[in-house]
Protein backbone atom coordinates (compact mmCIF):
# COMPACT_ATOMS: atom_id res chain seq x y z
CA UNK A 1 0.00 0.00 0.00
CA UNK A 2 1.58 3.48 -0.99
CA UNK A 3 1.09 6.57 1.54
CA UNK A 4 1.97 10.34 1.57
CA UNK A 5 3.38 11.30 4.34
CA UNK A 6 2.99 15.18 5.25
CA UNK A 7 4.61 16.91 8.58
CA UNK A 8 2.84 19.94 9.17
CA UNK A 9 4.06 23.24 10.44
CA UNK A 10 2.65 22.30 13.92
CA UNK A 11 4.32 19.20 13.68
CA UNK A 12 1.89 16.52 12.85
CA UNK A 13 2.39 13.79 10.33
CA UNK A 14 -0.77 13.05 8.37
CA UNK A 15 -1.25 9.91 6.21
CA UNK A 16 -2.95 10.14 3.36
CA UNK A 17 -3.62 6.36 2.09
CA UNK A 18 -3.95 5.28 -1.63
CA UNK A 19 -7.57 3.90 -2.47
CA UNK A 20 -8.79 0.85 -1.89
CA UNK A 21 -11.50 -1.19 -3.36
CA UNK A 22 -14.23 -1.62 -0.24
CA UNK A 23 -14.41 -5.22 -0.64
CA UNK A 24 -15.10 -8.12 1.65
CA UNK A 25 -11.64 -8.10 2.46
CA UNK A 26 -10.32 -4.40 3.35
CA UNK A 27 -14.15 -3.86 4.85
CA UNK A 28 -12.44 -4.57 8.29
CA UNK A 29 -10.20 -1.74 7.93
CA UNK A 30 -13.45 0.69 8.23
CA UNK A 31 -15.54 -1.84 10.44
CA UNK A 32 -13.12 -3.95 12.35
CA UNK A 33 -15.81 -5.07 15.07
CA UNK A 34 -17.81 -7.28 12.75
CA UNK A 35 -15.29 -9.77 12.01
CA UNK A 36 -15.45 -9.97 15.95
CA UNK A 37 -12.18 -8.02 17.03
CA UNK A 38 -11.68 -4.62 18.46
CA UNK A 39 -8.89 -3.00 16.91
CA UNK A 40 -8.75 0.84 19.10
CA UNK A 41 -5.30 1.30 16.90
CA UNK A 42 -2.70 0.13 14.21
CA UNK A 43 0.66 -0.67 13.70
CA UNK A 44 2.53 0.62 10.44
CA UNK A 45 5.95 -0.05 9.25
CA UNK A 46 6.96 2.11 5.78
CA UNK A 47 10.19 2.24 3.52
CA UNK A 48 10.45 4.80 1.45
CA UNK A 49 14.49 5.11 0.03
CA UNK A 50 16.47 5.48 3.17
CA UNK A 51 13.92 6.35 5.13
CA UNK A 52 12.14 3.55 7.44
CA UNK A 53 9.15 4.67 8.94
CA UNK A 54 7.62 3.47 12.07
CA UNK A 55 4.55 4.26 14.43
CA UNK A 56 2.80 3.86 17.66
CA UNK A 57 -0.86 3.74 18.01
CA UNK A 58 -1.91 4.89 14.38
CA UNK A 59 -5.64 5.92 14.43
CA UNK A 60 -7.29 5.68 10.84
CA UNK A 61 -9.86 7.26 9.13
CA UNK A 62 -11.71 5.06 6.83
CA UNK A 63 -14.95 7.04 4.80
CA UNK A 64 -16.15 5.42 1.39
CA UNK A 65 -16.83 7.11 -1.61
CA UNK A 66 -18.57 5.69 -4.43
CA UNK A 67 -18.41 6.74 -7.94
CA UNK A 68 -19.38 4.27 -11.19
CA UNK A 69 -16.44 1.84 -10.69
CA UNK A 70 -17.55 1.14 -7.18
CA UNK A 71 -16.90 1.65 -3.76
CA UNK A 72 -13.66 3.10 -2.17
CA UNK A 73 -11.97 3.97 1.40
CA UNK A 74 -9.85 6.59 1.54
CA UNK A 75 -7.88 6.15 4.42
CA UNK A 76 -6.06 8.69 6.66
CA UNK A 77 -4.33 8.51 9.57
CA UNK A 78 -2.41 9.82 12.49
CA UNK A 79 -0.10 8.51 14.49
CA UNK A 80 0.54 8.39 18.34
CA UNK A 81 4.22 8.79 17.66
CA UNK A 82 5.70 8.10 14.24
CA UNK A 83 9.99 7.62 13.95
CA UNK A 84 11.21 7.92 11.07
CA UNK A 85 15.18 6.15 10.30
CA UNK A 86 18.30 6.44 8.19
CA UNK A 87 21.14 6.15 7.39
CA UNK A 88 22.98 9.37 7.42
CA UNK A 89 26.31 11.14 7.91
CA UNK A 90 27.07 14.00 9.93
CA UNK A 91 30.25 15.59 11.09
CA UNK A 92 28.50 16.10 15.19
CA UNK A 93 25.79 14.51 17.16
CA UNK A 94 22.90 16.23 17.51
CA UNK A 95 19.50 16.00 19.31
CA UNK A 96 16.96 19.11 18.44
CA UNK A 97 13.60 19.50 19.67
CA UNK A 98 11.40 21.68 17.45
CA UNK A 99 9.14 24.19 19.45
CA UNK A 100 5.55 25.32 18.79
CA UNK A 101 4.31 28.81 19.11
CA UNK A 102 8.13 30.05 20.56
CA UNK A 103 8.54 33.88 20.26
CA UNK A 104 12.65 35.11 20.28
CA UNK A 105 15.10 36.86 19.20
CA UNK A 106 18.04 35.55 17.45
CA UNK A 107 19.90 32.02 18.76
CA UNK A 108 21.39 31.79 22.43
CA UNK A 109 24.22 29.54 22.83
CA UNK A 110 25.43 27.95 25.73
CA UNK A 111 28.84 25.56 26.52
CA UNK A 112 28.71 23.21 28.62
CA UNK A 113 29.85 19.92 29.54
CA UNK A 114 27.47 17.59 27.70
CA UNK A 115 28.14 19.80 24.68
CA UNK A 116 27.19 23.11 22.83
CA UNK A 117 23.68 24.42 23.43
CA UNK A 118 21.47 26.75 21.44
CA UNK A 119 18.24 28.11 21.82
CA UNK A 120 16.45 30.55 19.14
CA UNK A 121 14.27 31.22 16.24
CA UNK A 122 10.69 32.62 16.66
CA UNK A 123 8.77 35.51 14.56
CA UNK A 124 8.22 38.64 16.49
CA UNK A 125 4.42 37.70 16.29
CA UNK A 126 4.31 33.85 16.81
CA UNK A 127 1.91 31.72 14.80
CA UNK A 128 -0.09 29.96 17.49
CA UNK A 129 0.43 25.98 16.87
CA UNK A 130 3.41 26.62 14.32
CA UNK A 131 7.17 25.29 15.45
CA UNK A 132 8.71 28.49 15.34
CA UNK A 133 11.93 27.85 17.64
CA UNK A 134 14.43 24.80 18.40
CA UNK A 135 16.67 23.67 21.60
CA UNK A 136 19.25 22.18 19.83
CA UNK A 137 22.29 20.05 21.74
CA UNK A 138 25.55 19.78 20.05
CA UNK A 139 27.43 16.64 21.34
CA UNK A 140 31.47 17.49 22.09
CA UNK A 141 33.81 16.13 20.07
CA UNK A 142 34.37 12.92 21.91
CA UNK A 143 31.47 11.10 23.25
CA UNK A 144 32.03 7.49 24.24
CA UNK A 145 28.82 6.39 24.80
CA UNK A 146 26.26 7.98 22.44
CA UNK A 147 23.05 6.13 24.05
CA UNK A 148 23.77 7.86 27.66
CA UNK A 149 24.60 10.83 26.22
CA UNK A 150 21.83 11.08 23.82
CA UNK A 151 19.64 9.90 27.32
CA UNK A 152 20.76 12.92 29.41
CA UNK A 153 20.77 15.51 26.76
CA UNK A 154 16.96 14.20 26.09
CA UNK A 155 16.06 15.17 30.10
CA UNK A 156 18.03 18.36 29.41
CA UNK A 157 16.23 19.46 26.51
CA UNK A 158 12.52 18.65 28.10
CA UNK A 159 13.95 20.61 31.37
CA UNK A 160 14.70 23.62 28.96
CA UNK A 161 11.49 23.03 27.19
CA UNK A 162 9.49 23.60 30.51
CA UNK A 163 11.60 26.44 31.44
CA UNK A 164 10.79 28.76 28.46
CA UNK A 165 7.68 27.73 28.80
CA UNK A 166 7.98 29.22 32.29
CA UNK A 167 9.50 32.57 30.95
CA UNK A 168 7.23 32.78 27.83
CA UNK A 169 3.92 32.07 30.37
CA UNK A 170 2.77 29.44 28.04
CA UNK A 171 2.87 25.38 27.32
CA UNK A 172 5.27 25.37 24.46
CA UNK A 173 5.11 22.07 23.24
CA UNK A 174 7.81 20.07 21.39
CA UNK A 175 6.30 17.69 19.32
CA UNK A 176 9.55 16.74 17.17
CA UNK A 177 12.63 15.67 18.56
CA UNK A 178 15.32 14.70 15.83
CA UNK A 179 18.46 12.49 16.61
CA UNK A 180 21.85 12.24 14.82
CA UNK A 181 24.25 9.88 15.41
CA UNK A 182 26.98 10.84 12.96
CA UNK A 183 26.10 7.72 11.37
CA UNK A 184 22.19 7.32 11.68
CA UNK A 185 19.53 10.17 11.74
CA UNK A 186 16.20 10.14 13.50
CA UNK A 187 13.51 12.19 13.87
CA UNK A 188 10.50 11.61 16.40
CA UNK A 189 7.35 13.35 16.10
CA UNK A 190 4.91 13.12 18.68
CA UNK A 191 1.40 14.09 18.13
CA UNK A 192 0.29 16.93 20.84
CA UNK A 193 -2.49 19.11 21.23
CA UNK A 194 -2.17 22.47 21.68
CA UNK A 195 -0.42 24.63 24.48
CA UNK A 196 -3.03 27.15 25.19
CA UNK A 197 -1.90 30.21 26.57
CA UNK A 198 -1.56 31.95 30.22
CA UNK A 199 -1.00 35.83 29.21
CA UNK A 200 1.68 36.47 31.69
CA UNK A 201 5.20 35.64 30.42
CA UNK A 202 7.89 36.40 33.12
CA UNK A 203 11.02 36.95 30.81
CA UNK A 204 10.83 39.36 27.62
CA UNK A 205 11.47 37.36 24.62
CA UNK A 206 14.10 40.49 23.13
CA UNK A 207 15.75 39.71 26.40
CA UNK A 208 15.93 35.79 26.70
CA UNK A 209 19.80 35.77 26.88
CA UNK A 210 20.81 35.88 30.68
CA UNK A 211 17.50 33.65 31.42
CA UNK A 212 18.48 30.87 28.93
CA UNK A 213 22.18 30.78 30.51
CA UNK A 214 21.06 30.78 34.11
CA UNK A 215 18.78 28.09 33.56
CA UNK A 216 21.41 25.89 32.20
CA UNK A 217 23.80 26.64 34.64
CA UNK A 218 21.53 25.62 37.64
CA UNK A 219 20.46 22.23 35.62
CA UNK A 220 24.48 21.00 36.28
CA UNK A 221 24.86 22.91 39.33
CA UNK A 222 21.64 24.23 41.04
CA UNK A 223 21.54 27.09 43.93
CA UNK A 224 19.73 24.42 45.66
CA UNK A 225 17.70 21.05 44.34
CA UNK A 226 13.59 21.34 43.97
CA UNK A 227 12.07 18.04 44.13
CA UNK A 228 9.21 17.41 41.77
CA UNK A 229 10.52 20.89 39.40
CA UNK A 230 9.03 19.49 35.88
CA UNK A 231 5.93 18.59 37.45
CA UNK A 232 5.16 22.00 38.92
CA UNK A 233 6.06 23.87 35.86
CA UNK A 234 3.89 21.58 33.78
CA UNK A 235 1.10 22.63 36.66
CA UNK A 236 2.47 26.36 36.25
CA UNK A 237 1.90 26.43 32.15
CA UNK A 238 -1.35 24.21 31.93
CA UNK A 239 -3.49 25.72 29.91
CA UNK A 240 -6.79 27.11 31.85
CA UNK A 241 -9.88 28.90 30.00
CA UNK A 242 -10.91 30.26 33.60
CA UNK A 243 -9.46 32.26 36.10
CA UNK A 244 -10.10 29.89 38.91
CA UNK A 245 -8.93 27.38 37.22
CA UNK A 246 -5.50 29.29 36.48
CA UNK A 247 -5.66 30.38 40.56
CA UNK A 248 -6.17 26.23 41.33
CA UNK A 249 -3.14 25.55 38.80
CA UNK A 250 -0.90 28.32 40.79
CA UNK A 251 -2.08 26.80 43.83
CA UNK A 252 -1.27 23.15 43.28
CA UNK A 253 2.22 24.41 42.30
CA UNK A 254 3.11 25.41 45.71
CA UNK A 255 1.46 22.33 47.06
CA UNK A 256 3.32 20.34 45.11
CA UNK A 257 6.52 22.16 45.66
CA UNK A 258 6.30 22.01 49.61
CA UNK A 259 4.83 18.74 50.14
CA UNK A 260 7.58 17.83 47.82
CA UNK A 261 10.65 19.71 49.59
CA UNK A 262 9.52 19.85 53.07
CA UNK A 263 10.27 17.31 55.52
CA UNK A 264 7.17 15.56 57.61
CA UNK A 265 8.70 17.14 60.86
CA UNK A 266 8.35 20.62 59.24
CA UNK A 267 5.23 20.03 57.86
CA UNK A 268 3.25 19.06 60.84
CA UNK A 269 3.41 21.71 64.01
CA UNK A 270 4.45 18.35 66.37
CA UNK A 271 6.26 15.57 66.25
CA UNK A 272 4.36 12.00 65.91
CA UNK A 273 5.39 11.52 70.09
CA UNK A 274 4.06 14.33 70.82
CA UNK A 275 0.79 14.12 68.69
CA UNK A 276 0.30 10.74 69.58
CA UNK A 277 -0.52 12.12 73.45
CA UNK A 278 -2.55 15.28 72.29
CA UNK A 279 -4.89 12.61 70.14
CA UNK A 280 -5.30 10.10 72.93
CA UNK A 281 -6.17 12.38 75.35
CA UNK A 282 -8.89 14.15 72.41
CA UNK A 283 -10.44 10.67 72.31
CA UNK A 284 -10.13 10.25 75.38
CA UNK A 285 -12.74 13.13 76.25
CA UNK A 286 -14.91 12.33 73.43
CA UNK A 287 -18.60 11.56 74.77
CA UNK A 288 -20.23 8.10 74.06
CA UNK A 289 -22.83 8.41 71.04
CA UNK A 290 -25.26 6.51 73.22
CA UNK A 291 -27.31 5.39 69.89
CA UNK A 292 -26.98 9.08 69.03
CA UNK A 293 -26.47 7.98 64.76
CA UNK A 294 -24.93 12.06 64.18
CA UNK A 295 -22.38 11.73 67.33
CA UNK A 296 -21.40 8.13 66.30
CA UNK A 297 -20.20 9.44 62.39
CA UNK A 298 -18.65 12.09 64.02
CA UNK A 299 -16.52 10.28 66.42
CA UNK A 300 -16.32 7.83 63.29
CA UNK A 301 -14.52 10.93 61.31
CA UNK A 302 -12.63 12.38 64.47
CA UNK A 303 -9.06 10.49 63.48
CA UNK A 304 -8.66 11.48 60.28
CA UNK A 305 -10.09 14.82 61.34
CA UNK A 306 -7.68 15.03 64.53
CA UNK A 307 -4.66 14.20 62.06
CA UNK A 308 -5.95 17.11 60.06
CA UNK A 309 -5.18 19.12 62.79
CA UNK A 310 -1.47 18.41 63.02
CA UNK A 311 -0.58 19.42 59.39
CA UNK A 312 0.74 23.12 59.10
CA UNK A 313 -1.65 24.97 56.54
CA UNK A 314 -0.56 25.61 52.95
CA UNK A 315 0.55 29.12 54.02
CA UNK A 316 2.26 28.32 56.67
CA UNK A 317 4.28 25.28 54.69
CA UNK A 318 4.84 28.29 51.48
CA UNK A 319 6.65 30.60 53.94
CA UNK A 320 8.85 28.11 55.51
CA UNK A 321 9.98 26.75 51.65
CA UNK A 322 10.69 30.59 50.99
CA UNK A 323 13.02 31.23 54.20
CA UNK A 324 14.48 27.56 53.33
CA UNK A 325 15.61 28.65 50.04
CA UNK A 326 16.18 32.11 50.73
CA UNK A 327 13.26 33.49 48.22
CA UNK A 328 13.28 37.49 48.29
CA UNK A 329 10.05 38.44 50.01
CA UNK A 330 10.55 41.34 51.64
CA UNK A 331 8.82 44.09 49.19
CA UNK A 332 5.45 41.64 49.16
CA UNK A 333 2.46 41.52 51.46
CA UNK A 334 2.35 37.92 52.42
CA UNK A 335 -1.05 38.39 53.80
CA UNK A 336 -2.40 38.69 50.27
CA UNK A 337 -0.99 34.48 50.41
CA UNK A 338 -3.03 34.07 52.47
CA UNK A 339 -6.19 35.89 51.23
CA UNK A 340 -5.56 33.92 47.99
CA UNK A 341 -5.08 30.62 49.72
CA UNK A 342 -8.04 31.19 51.42
CA UNK A 343 -10.36 32.54 47.71
CA UNK A 344 -9.04 28.88 46.06
CA UNK A 345 -10.34 26.83 48.97
CA UNK A 346 -13.50 28.79 48.16
CA UNK A 347 -13.39 27.91 44.71
CA UNK A 348 -12.79 23.93 45.76
CA UNK A 349 -15.16 23.75 48.49
CA UNK A 350 -17.84 25.51 47.24
CA UNK A 351 -17.76 25.71 43.89
CA UNK A 352 -17.50 29.52 43.73
CA UNK A 353 -15.63 32.64 44.36
CA UNK A 354 -17.99 35.95 45.23
CA UNK A 355 -15.72 38.77 45.60
CA UNK A 356 -16.15 41.50 48.75
CA UNK A 357 -16.37 44.17 46.27
CA UNK A 358 -17.69 44.85 43.47
CA UNK A 359 -16.08 43.38 40.07
CA UNK A 360 -15.79 46.42 38.80
CA UNK A 361 -13.45 47.55 41.40
CA UNK A 362 -9.96 48.40 41.22
CA UNK A 363 -7.67 45.57 42.32
CA UNK A 364 -11.13 42.85 42.81
CA UNK A 365 -12.10 39.65 41.52
CA UNK A 366 -9.54 37.01 41.41
CA UNK A 367 -6.89 38.46 39.05
CA UNK A 368 -4.66 39.70 42.01
CA UNK A 369 -5.00 36.72 43.59
CA UNK A 370 -3.60 34.66 40.80
CA UNK A 371 -1.31 37.53 39.57
CA UNK A 372 0.32 37.35 43.59
CA UNK A 373 0.75 33.06 43.19
CA UNK A 374 2.36 33.21 40.07
CA UNK A 375 4.11 35.97 41.39
CA UNK A 376 6.01 34.02 44.48
CA UNK A 377 6.12 30.87 41.88
CA UNK A 378 8.32 33.08 39.62
CA UNK A 379 10.17 34.26 42.31
CA UNK A 380 10.65 30.44 43.74
CA UNK A 381 12.08 29.27 39.67
CA UNK A 382 14.44 32.97 39.74
CA UNK A 383 15.90 31.69 42.85
CA UNK A 384 16.71 28.20 41.96
CA UNK A 385 18.63 29.35 38.99
CA UNK A 386 19.91 32.58 40.88
CA UNK A 387 18.67 34.24 37.97
CA UNK A 388 19.89 38.36 38.10
CA UNK A 389 18.29 40.71 35.11
CA UNK A 390 15.46 42.27 33.72
CA UNK A 391 11.65 40.14 33.79
CA UNK A 392 8.77 41.32 33.50
CA UNK A 393 6.54 41.68 36.55
CA UNK A 394 2.15 41.29 36.64
CA UNK A 395 1.37 42.46 40.29
CA UNK A 396 -0.63 45.52 39.65
CA UNK A 397 -0.16 45.47 35.97
CA UNK A 398 2.23 44.50 33.52
CA UNK A 399 5.64 46.35 34.06
CA UNK A 400 9.26 45.43 33.82
CA UNK A 401 11.45 45.23 36.65
CA UNK A 402 14.28 43.13 37.99
CA UNK A 403 15.21 39.75 39.70
CA UNK A 404 16.36 40.18 42.74
CA UNK A 405 13.82 42.70 43.61
CA UNK A 406 15.77 46.28 44.38
CA UNK A 407 13.65 46.69 47.59
CA UNK A 408 15.43 43.62 49.06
Amino acid sequence: MAFKLTLTPSGSLVFNFEELAFTRATAWLRDPDDRGETVSYFSLVARSGEVTLTTDHLHLNAPVHDDQEGSYLALKGQAQLATLTASRRHEEPFLRMGLRAFQGFGRHQVETALGTIYVGGGPAKPVDDKISGFITIVAPSAVADLPAWRTEAGRLLEYLRLMTSFAAGRNLKGPTLEYASGTEWTLEVLEQAGGGDTHQPVIHFLNQQAFVRAAVDAWFSPVFKVEQLMFALEWYVMAAGYTEMRLVQAMTVLENLSHANLTSRQSHFLSPTQFKRLSTAMRTAAPVAQGDPDLEALLTALPGKMADLNRRPLKDKVRLLMKQWNVPVADLNLEALDRAVNVRNEIVHRGHYRADAPRSSVGSGLWPHVQFVREIIARIVFAMIAYDGQRIGWIGGYHLTTYPPSEV
